[in-house]
């Protein structure tokens, strides 16, 4: 969660410092802030994916909301500039399980909430969001390539693709497209109370000038 925050500071002084001010202020906004990125609607686990695909032709469905205070801050001497002081999204998410094996996803982020200082940065006046606006569309596939639904020990491969439909420079989406390819372990169990468990690790690939990152998480429950 904190490398995003980070990247995309860095990202930020960088477009000022590199650019020209006009330009500064048109590219300052094309990243993503949020910071949740859920799971596939009926996955254990909210932020790390799953190798399950439980169903035939079984569509589940799911909203979560998060909020954000300060997602984006810069700090200069005893300047205190939020950039984006809150964010407030809505994850509309569903998906589509086929034989026990495949799972289909789609999450559309709405940024319902929005505010900022419009703070003036090395001579740039940044324009901070407000209102209401769509993030990117993200799309996943996953198939589970070893074990049964109830099994221990469990492998998946999956993807998500992200689909610039935000606004350019909203701070809710990068105008280019994203791809997170992953890998997922994980299994149900007893031991004494029944158990879930899962591992996956991956990439997050950006088209954009913003920096790639390594993504990796793990969970246990009760189930």
């Amino acid at each position: 969660m904190r490398s995003r925050v980070a990247s995309a500071t860095v990202l930020l002084a960088s477009i000022l410092l590199a650019s020209g001010h006009a330009q500064a202020a048109d590219d300052a906004g094309g990243i993503a802030l949020n910071q949740l990125s859920p799971t596939p609607a009926g996955d254990s686990f909210v932020g790390v994916p799953s190798p399950f695909a439980r169903g035939n032709l079984v569509p589940r469905g799911l909203v979560i909301f998060d909020y954000a205070s300060q997602p984006l801050r810069l700090l200069q001497g005893s300047n205190d500039a939020k950039v984006v002081a809150q964010q407030g999204f809505l994850h509309l998410n569903a998906s589509f399980a086929v034989q026990d094996r495949l799972l289909v996803s789609a999450l559309l982020p709405v940024a319902l909430l929005q505010g900022g200082d419009d703070p003036t940065v090395q001579g740039v006046k940044l324009s901070s969001p407000t209102g209401t606006q769509i993030g990117d569309l993200r799309l996943g596939l996953r198939i589970r390539m070893f074990g049964d639904d109830d099994d221990p020990f469990q492998i998946g491969v999956g993807a998500y693709l992200h689909v610039p439909t935000a606004p350019s420079g909203s701070y809710v989406g990068e105008g280019a497209v994203r791809g997170a390819p992953h890998l997922s372990v994980g299994g149900r169990f007893k031991l004494g109370v029944p158990l879930v468990w899962t591992a996956a690790g991956g990439m997050l690939i950006r088209a954009s000038k913003n920096p790639s990152l390594v993504t990796y998480g793990a969970g246990l429950a009760a189930a």
